[in-house]
């Protein structure tokens, strides 16, 4: 018996020095470089990449990645930014781009375009890979509230489907009173831990950046309708919260004197044939094994709440995922775009954004 205890102890003593050394050689030097940390968002600020890309057609052999001192991708903040029209761009790895290179994102794109029939607008990419509405409401609260930009541009959905853990956070309160929150928040060892989690429920969810050959997938024989209908149901459980979020979004944004705008999240299947491949992808084996219709019809649930938010708020929304065409030279896998892809939806949002500007531009000319 004593033998035992002796060994238990011997083995709960190693265990905790073994976590203690992971908690220092990770505070010194930690090499992955996760931007949240349970309740805190860190921003890699004057941070450059350079990627190599052999494997991703449709994208630059060499992509260069770059965040300027906010922490954001685009300019610098002009010294005299009150006199611009401010536009930061919320979401998750389709809203960063994380593999298209430097000005062929959809936000520079975007900006570009708006600067041809606006004077002064400044535009950043403020997306997160991985990140949520939870993590996009951190950014907000902590971040952009205190730059104050005139527009936010929140592109959302897929980051937030069957994510159960989200549910626990909206418990919290956003608020850092939980031991989980004080535990994560102080050990490098944990915060890592829950990041590479998130990490393998996005690649379990189809939503990691992958070189695909579509042309050798599978199809499935038919569409089961009933498990469509039960899959939409099964959603119901995290639309509450999901909708909660959104709107603490919104709220946060108004109460800021920050116009919020909405934005559908698009994916690559669907109903429809590609053009490029010929593909169904109603029954293409893609983003999810039992068929390209089912993934969409799941993902819809999330974007006719973005809908309805944006209704009962009266936000402006742009239905993105019905108004870009689901084909394999717009997207690259299940939802990121394609350097073509990118510039489709500069387009798209342009040609809404401007409406939005020249409205606002003349309601400012009727107040003065």
């Amino acid at each position: 018996m004593k033998n035992r205890l002796k060994d238990f102890v011997a083995i709960f003593f190693g265990l905790l020095l073994s976590v203690l050394i992971c908690e220092v050689v990770l505070r010194i030097y930690n090499p992955f470089q996760f931007r949240q940390k349970e309740d805190k968002i860190v921003l890699p600020s004057n941070y450059e990449m350079r990627i190599e890309n052999n494997t991703i057609e449709n994208l630059d052999a060499v992509i260069q990645h770059t965040k300027n001192s906010l922490g954001f991708r685009g300019l610098e903040k002009p010294t005299d930014f009150e006199d611009w029209t401010s536009i930061i761009a919320v979401g998750g790895s389709t809203t960063e781009c994380l593999y298209i290179s430097d000005g062929k994102d959809w936000v520079s794109l975007l900006g570009n375009k708006l600067n041809e029939q606006f004077d002064e607008i400044w535009i950043n990419n403020a997306g997160l890979e991985g990140h949520s509405t939870f993590g996009h409401q951190l950014l907000l609260q902590d971040h952009l509230v205190k730059l104050k930009p005139d527009y936010i541009l929140f592109l959302i959905g897929c980051n937030d489907i069957e994510r159960k853990d989200l549910n626990d956070f909206d418990s919290s309160k956003l608020k850092n009173n939980t031991w989980k929150s004080v535990l994560v928040n102080n050990s490098e060892l944990m915060s890592l831990i829950i990041n590479l989690v998130r990490v393998f429920r996005a690649r379990k969810m189809n939503l990691v950046h992958d070189s695909v050959k579509f042309e050798e997938l599978d199809v499935v024989d038919s569409i089961d309708y009933e498990l469509v209908v039960e899959t939409i149901e099964y959603q119901k459980q995290f639309t509450v919260s999901f909708e909660d979020r959104l709107k603490n979004l919104v709220h946060t944004s108004k109460k800021n004197n920050i116009i919020p705008i909405l934005i559908t999240q698009p994916t690559l299947v669907g109903k429809g044939i590609d053009a490029v491949t010929g593909m169904d992808l109603e029954k293409i084996k893609y983003c999810d094994e039992l068929g390209g219709r089912l993934f969409w019809e799941k993902l819809e649930v999330y974007n006719d709440v973005t809908r309805k938010v944006a209704k009962d708020e009266s936000v402006f929304l742009i239905d993105l995922a019905h108004e870009l065409p689901k084909s394999t030279e717009l997207f690259y896998d299940c939802v990121h775009f394609t350097n073509k892809g990118a510039g489709t939806v500069a387009q798209i949002l342009n040609e809404s954004i401007e409406k939005i500007l020249a409205q606002k531009i003349l309601e400012n000319y009727g107040e003065n």
